[in-house]
């Protein structure tokens, strides 16, 4: 079983699949922790929605919302650098388009201006390869997969005319609490596994977004389109330092750090309780 690395012989490169296989065992489950924020959220929206209600100051409805990606949330990438003497190779691919789900809290306070209050979780996994051949047989190769648990919180002001509804506002976004396996194989040696926390990412970001409005099963039901735009990160992915002998390579996992798609479009379809 082997795998291509541009400019490299196909024989030098040994692909360890059932290794990387593992770390995306994270994907299939979601992480206790966060589940148990979840259903505090969920909670708290039902709390709110009954205070409000009982006021009568303003409409409160609570829900949930469902959706998925229609853009890549990470940006695939590769490069190789050749002097002669060693050639180095690091990719990073990631296909996730994992569908997005959480509770939904929305205040009317007139019957064209309200405002929306979403927290929504997914599950968002990638692979990286790093590869270092020479000077001589000297040869590194380093491949990782890593699955992170994701939250996007948007605050938006939303404005209503018949059955069509407009929204924009801000967002954060958090992409952590995750692992990442790694396999490490000197001069085509059996690889070595390692394991440890998943990197973490921090954003902020606008959002807009529209759609239509109606009522079903005594409540809202309301498809949408959503563009989100997200500023300067904090935190990311960091290089791997590999030794094989008298070679020290430094092997960077992602190409140009945490390569996140700053410009995002999602299809959501969201169902509120109220009139």
């Amino acid at each position: 079983d082997q795998k291509t690395v541009p400019g490299v012989p196909a024989q030098r490169v040994r692909r360890h699949d059932g290794f990387v296989g593992k770390g995306f065992l994270w994907t299939r489950r979601c992480s206790l922790e966060l589940m148990k924020l979840h259903g505090l959220v969920f909670s708290s929206l039902l709390c709110c929605t009954s205070i409000g209600s009982a006021q009568g100051q303003v409409r409160v409805d609570a829900g949930v919302a469902a959706g998925v990606p229609l853009t890549d949330i990470l940006e695939s990438s590769s490069t190789t650098i050749a002097n002669g003497v060693a050639t180095t190779y690091s990719a990073f691919h990631s296909g996730t388009k994992r569908f997005l789900v959480g509770p939904v809290v929305r205040l009317e306070f007139t019957s064209h201006w309200g405002l929306e209050f979403d927290a929504l979780y997914q599950c968002v996994d990638y692979d990286t390869t790093s590869a270092s051949f020479g000077p001589g047989p000297l040869s590194t190769l380093i491949v990782q997969g890593t699955a992170l648990n994701r939250w996007q919180f948007p605050l938006l002001v939303q404005y209503r005319r018949h059955h069509f509804f407009a929204e924009a506002g801000l967002a954060l976004s958090h992409l952590g609490n995750g692992y990442t396996n790694t396999s490490v194989a000197t001069n085509n040696s059996a690889p070595v596994p390692q394991s440890n926390s998943g990197p973490s990412l921090t954003q902020g970001g606008v959002v807009a977004g529209a759609g239509v409005d109606f009522t079903l099963l005594r409540g809202h039901v309301r498809p949408e389109i959503r563009y989100s735009h997200w500023f300067s990160q904090t935190g990311g992915v960091a290089g791997i330092v590999g030794s094989t002998g008298s070679l020290s390579a430094l092997l960077v996992a992602a190409p140009g750090g945490f390569p996140q798609n700053r410009d995002e479009v999602t299809f959501l379809l969201s169902w509120t309780l109220g009139k």
